[in-house]
């Protein structure tokens, strides 16, 4: 009779046992399925977010491009009105004008010195900038003493074969030095452009 009783005693702990068993491992998996739903949810969120990105990417992209056109637009504004404020007139399909005569390796004094040292438009900033220099100073032999952004631009353009994505990035390294170099000066604005001159 003892033996019965221990028997059933032990067959109620282990009943018991494996309700507890049961019941932790159905809360385990509520508590795995709930984490699931939760990491679900994140990630469908960072997928938005990621669409988000891209499109706005792809805006600031089309931005950009929209801006570098504007910029080359504002240049050759820059041009005409410095013309116009220098008494001459704008001829149409012409970049040349008296002020800015056409200027390569053939006609501009001292360029042939430049190409035979750099042949190509050096990738160095340095360099580049030393060939700005020596185009500017060329100007100003040509020009009453001064220069403007524009004119030093136009020059590489004429004496280097540049790819329009460059330009920007040559424009803005030219005003950079100029308004960095304490030898370069503004001398006159005509229409809003500056006319600089390097002492």
């Amino acid at each position: 009779m003892a033996k019965k009783t221990i028997m059933g005693v032990r067959k109620s702990r282990l009943k018991v046992l494996g309700m507890i068993l049961l019941n932790k491992n159905d809360k385990l998996l509520h508590d795995l399925e709930k984490r699931l739903v939760s990491l679900e949810g994140k990630i469908r969120e960072k997928r938005k977010r990621l669409s988000k990105l891209n499109g706005r990417l792809r805006t600031n992209k089309v931005f950009d491009e929209l801006q570098a056109k504007n910029q080359e637009l504002e240049l050759k504004i820059m041009e005409m009105k410095s013309n116009l404020g220098n008494g001459s007139t704008v001829k149409p399909n012409t970049e040349d004008t008296p002020n800015v005569q056409s200027i390569t390796t053939s006609n501009f004094d001292g360029m042939e010195n430049i190409k035979k040292k750099y042949p190509n438009l050096p990738e160095n900033q340095i360099e580049r900038i030393e060939v700005e220099r020596t185009i500017a100073r060329h100007l100003m032999a040509r020009n009453s003493g001064c220069f403007y952004v524009s004119q030093v631009l136009k020059a590489l353009e004429e004496i280097y074969s540049i790819k329009s994505n460059d330009r920007i990035t040559l424009l803005t390294e030219i005003k950079s030095w100029i308004e960095r170099d304490p030898l370069c000066r503004v001398a006159k604005t005509i229409d809003k452009v500056h006319h600089h001159t390097l002492i």
